[in-house]
């Protein structure tokens, strides 16, 4: 036995012989309702569609410039190694040892995404402000715009809420999870090119900061590795004056002649760990938000709902 529950009912009900009953999907009245209500399906989704695209204007557009880098490693390194690998025997006598064995690329990139590195950058170029305060950016003026709760432009002061320890509510911590959404770095497995790049409400300021990270960061390295050779310096010096054999006095020497060669070499290098292949450029266009994206979620959606409220005005069964 068969037969139709109700006229408006989009299921089919059946009778099995042992009088138990089946629902079916009628798939050719779920088109009939589609068309029937096509002028709704149509509304709905173009509402939701353009109510999500307005709701993407909502949110401050944001900016990335980066840099491709190679590793500086195949004329400056191959000689601080060769450097090492010569004396490397004569200065573990002497207590030293001149060669980490740590990917000198994989070491830049940790001390670029490390805390020291972060709090020096953003004081020494003076950015907390820009980075902590800023909520939008005007294209008309090209000016940051900033959260007046937080900072006061016109006095270049922030304002701490009582009982609040830090300026402005943000701890250091707070400042460094800040920098990590906005710098980044990768390295290509299969070229070995690091790409360093900033995402920030201003495009100039995007561009700039990028072009600092870099510079610093070679600068942070080859100062870092000066100090160290300087240390092996004074060491191997102590070590000469409290030796009084010759054949060791003449390692120390050596050693220090070749330390001598190693902070010259690093000195002379302006780009001591990364070469620049492709320089920051002004972006044009924002990377956030996808505004395609929310108009694609705003699609579904509205299609979601639309069919919902059609098939909620049915007889179901």
């Amino acid at each position: 036995m068969t037969g139709e529950r109700s006229e408006s009912s989009v299921w089919r009900e059946e009778v099995t012989a042992d009088g138990v009953r089946i629902y079916e999907l009628d798939m050719r009245k779920v088109v009939t309702v589609f068309f029937q209500n096509i002028r709704v399906l149509a509304l709905g989704t173009i509402g939701f569609t353009a109510f999500f695209i307005g709701l993407s204007f909502w949110f401050p557009n944001v900016y990335k410039s980066e840099m491709v880098l190679a590793p500086a490693g195949s004329d400056d390194a191959s000689l601080l190694n060769s450097v090492s690998g010569q004396f490397g025997g004569l200065a573990k006598i002497a207590g030293l040892n001149l060669s980490s064995g740590l990917d000198r690329t994989v070491v830049a990139m940790e001390i670029l995404r490390s805390r020291d590195f972060a709090h020096s950058f953003i004081q020494k170029h003076n950015i907390r402000a820009e980075l902590m305060a800023a909520v939008d950016w005007s294209e008309e003026v090209n000016q940051l715009e900033y959260d007046s709760d937080v900072y006061d432009v016109e006095h270049s002061r922030w304002i701490t809420k009582e009982g609040e320890k830090y300026e402005g509510g943000f701890s250091p911590e707070d400042i460094y999870d800040k920098y990590l959404d906005v710098v980044g770095v990768k390295q290509d497995r299969l070229t070995g090119l690091v790409v360093v790049s900033v995402e920030f409400l201003s495009p100039e300021h995007a561009k700039e900061w990028v072009g600092f990270l870099v510079e610093d960061l070679n600068a942070y390295t080859r100062n870092q590795d000066i100090a160290e050779f300087t240390n092996n310096i004074l060491y191997l010096k102590d070590s000469l004056e409290k030796s009084s054999l010759a054949e060791i006095n003449s390692i120390f020497y050596r050693l220090i002649e070749e330390e001598t060669k190693k902070i010259m070499i690093a000195s002379s290098r302006k780009e001591y760990v990364f070469k620049v292949i492709d320089s920051a450029v002004m972006p044009e266009s924002p990377v956030r938000p996808k505004r395609i994206l929310f108009a694609i979620v705003g699609l579904v959606f509205g299609v979601i709902c639309s069919t919902i409220f059609i098939f909620s005005r049915k007889v179901v069964l």
